[in-house]
């Protein structure tokens, strides 16, 4: 029996500090790598739907792609109702090779923001003051 792990919110250790975190994809241009290239997932087969980053004693990524060509899925809409058919999405997770990871991280997004709350007042709205 294949085992299935379902990716939910991300954890470290006692994750004192919970949050979200929102990017923006870099716009593609002449000369430089796609979000694809850096992390060397075929895009004419995969679609890429999630992207772990994790920063402990070194930086690691991971990719998380759907498989169109064995799905016979062609658009994200195509994705995004298969999902809500049968209630999930099968990825495949892609580590970054690590000599990529540096260059994923600083040419894959636009934007990348991360907040993170103390976990004791997460639900609490946090107000600042000037």
């Amino acid at each position: 029996m294949t085992e299935h792990q379902v990716l939910g919110p991300a954890t470290a250790g006692w994750s004192d500090y919970v949050g979200t975190a929102a990017a923006e994809d870099a716009v593609a241009t002449l000369g430089s790598p796609s979000l694809y290239e850096l992390a060397g997932v075929d895009r004419e087969r995969w679609t890429i739907l999630g992207v772990d980053i994790a920063v402990d004693e070194s930086t690691a990524v991971t990719v998380y792609a759907f498989d169109r060509t064995t799905h016979g899925v062609v658009s994200v809409e195509e994705i995004e109702r298969l999902g809500w058919d049968s209630g999930q999405i099968p990825v495949t997770a892609f580590a970054v090779d690590d000599a990529h990871v540096e260059a994923f991280v600083e040419d894959a997004f636009k934007r990348l923001t991360v907040r993170l709350v103390s976990r004791a007042v997460r639900d609490q709205a946090l107000v600042v003051q000037e």
